[in-house]
């Protein structure tokens, strides 16, 4: 090839493939036939191959064409995509922005600051679905989800916040009735919280720096997926529970809640912004991401080593 193509190159070629022919072309693009002519002519002797077998009645793409015309309208999609992605930049955050998220992230993490940021973006308005269920964000009409732990494999962009220790905490009240617990392997005597869907028998491996990892068989005696829940029934007094650092830290910190084998933990796990990755970052979800990662920054456990 002697230049490399334009984009105007390619849009003329999709419309007379699309088309079907020169003047049907010219029509739908504003432009004369015989400029849209010259430039198909000018686009095969580029790429050195004829694009359309013409014949007295209409064009069809011969076999090179063919090839050619996939790879041209990714081309053409991403070249729209970004145009659209920068002309947002200039725009001012508006509408209805769907966020699913665990209620104890948005009370604990989001709540402090989001006043001011609404303040900022008064066009903007955000609905809270507080859960941690797995959901189809794109089925179900939700711009961006916040999770902790593991996620599957997705198509989804899921942007990595950081990483919080699942720590094992309960009432002053309860370890006053029942005990502290003087090793992992009493923790069996006692009632316990799941964090999770299910009360079936399971194994909690606790770990901690220089130390074995204890594998612990354990019934819990209730268990809960919503963190910010969990954390009510341990204040309450029902049991020991597992529940994520950075959710226990204000119980922690104000007494509610006591460390429970403070040298160990039931293992570290992420947490992720995700939103679905074939939808353009708009002004409103852009604004929002950025948002919970300044959250994020300004807690006192982010960036700490765990």
């Amino acid at each position: 090839m002697g230049k490399k193509l334009s984009s105007f190159d390619i849009r003329v070629f999709l419309a007379v493939a699309d088309q079907g022919g020169i003047s049907a072309a010219a029509r739908h693009l504003g432009l004369q036939k015989s400029f849209v002519s010259r430039e198909v002519a000018a686009f095969e002797r580029e790429v050195g191959a004829r694009l359309f077998q013409r014949t007295t009645r209409r064009l069809s793409l011969t076999d090179a064409g063919t090839i050619l015309l996939a790879y041209a309208r990714r081309a053409v999609e991403e070249l729209d995509n970004a145009e659209s992605a920068l002309a947002s930049l200039s725009e001012a955050p508006r509408g209805v922005l769907r966020v699913t998220l665990p209620y104890a992230f948005l009370r604990i993490i989001l709540a402090p600051y989001f006043a001011q940021f609404q303040a900022h973006y008064p066009e903007l308005r955000i609905a809270f679905d507080p859960n941690t269920r797995n959901l189809d964000l794109v089925q179900e009409g939700v711009d961006v989800a916040i999770r902790i732990g593991d996620i599957a494999p997705t198509t989804m962009v899921a942007k990595l916040l950081g990483h919080v220790p699942m720590v094992l905490v309960a009432a002053p009240g309860y370890i006053k009735k029942h005990g502290m617990p003087g090793g992992p392997e009493e923790l069996s005597t006692h009632s316990l919280i799941e964090s999770g869907p299910s009360v079936e028998a399971r194994i909690w491996k606790l770990e901690g720096d220089g130390i074995p990892q204890h594998d612990v068989p354990v019934s819990p005696r209730v268990a809960v997926a919503e963190p910010g829940v969990l954390l009510d029934l341990a204040v309450g007094g029902l049991g020991i529970a597992v529940a994520p650092l950075i959710y226990a830290e204000p119980l922690l910190a104000s007494g509610s809640l006591v460390r429970v084998l403070p040298a160990l933990r039931r293992g570290v796990r992420p947490i992720h912004v995700i939103y679905p990755s074939r939808q353009l970052v708009t002004p409103k979800l852009r604004v929002f991401v950025d948002f919970v990662n300044d959250c994020w920054r300004a807690t006192s456990f982010s960036g700490r080593e765990i």
